[in-house]
């Protein structure tokens, strides 16, 4: 009987933390969060690279560059600060 009461004391102190960090709406946005993380986190990886392929320009010995490269690298890179969205449209050779 006394490990029953202790147990059901547990259960109601687990279900008073679960009402008190609003446990349903974590559980019910934690994929969303999830997700939204890991755009992030894309963005972030495509940010740096753009700004590898930038920064390579400043090498002391020339080489070949992909200008179409450079202009996608730049825009992703002031993407955020475009209030407009803008897209480069690609023409096929």
């Amino acid at each position: 009987m006394l490990m029953n009461k202790n147990f059901r004391k547990k259960i109601d102190d687990i279900e008073k933390i679960k009402d008190e960090i609003d446990f349903d709406f974590i559980q019910q946005d934690l994929p969303e969060l999830i997700q939204s993380i890991i755009a992030s986190a894309q963005q972030l990886n495509q940010l740096i690279g753009s700004l590898k392929k930038i920064s390579y320009m400043n090498e002391t010995k020339p080489r070949e560059t992909d200008i179409q490269e450079c202009i996608d690298s730049t825009l992703l890179i002031l993407r955020g600060r475009l209030k407009p969205k803008i897209t480069a449209l690609h023409s096929d050779e």
